[in-house]
C-alpha cells in the first residue's frame, strides 16, 4: 500500500461507526463498551463487535485500539467464542 496511515484510519472510521452501531443493539454507550467493566451485558457487545469486524477483515491489533486499547489475545479470545456458538447453531458436518 502506498499510504497505510490512511488505510488505517479509515478502517478505525468504519471500526466506529461499527461500534456505535453496535452499541445502539446492545444499548450501551460508547464509553462503557470501551471501559474496563466486566457486566456481561457489555462483554456480550464487546464480542459481538470483535466477531463483527473481524469477518470484514479488521486486524485483531485494530478491533483491540477500538475497544479501548484490549490485547489481541482478549479479541481472539472474543472471537473463539463466538465461533464455539456458531458452530454449535450451525454444524456443518
Amino acid at each position: 500500500l502506498l499510504f497505510p496511515e490512511r488505510t488505517f484510519t479509515v478502517l478505525i472510521k468504519n471500526l466506529l461507526e461499527l461500534l456505535l452501531k453496535m452499541c445502539k443493539a446492545y444499548d450501551v454507550s460508547q464509553k462503557d463498551i470501551q471501559g474496563p467493566s466486566e457486566r456481561k451485558i457489555l462483554v456480550e457487545a464487546r464480542k459481538a463487535f470483535a466477531y463483527s469486524a473481524w469477518i470484514r477483515g479488521a486486524s485483531m491489533r485494530k478491533i483491540g485500539a477500538v475497544l479501548g486499547n484490549r490485547d489481541s489475545s482478549v479479541i481472539a479470545s472474543y472471537i473463539r467464542k463466538v465461533e464455539s456458538i456458531n458452530d454449535i447453531l450451525d454444524p456443518r458436518d
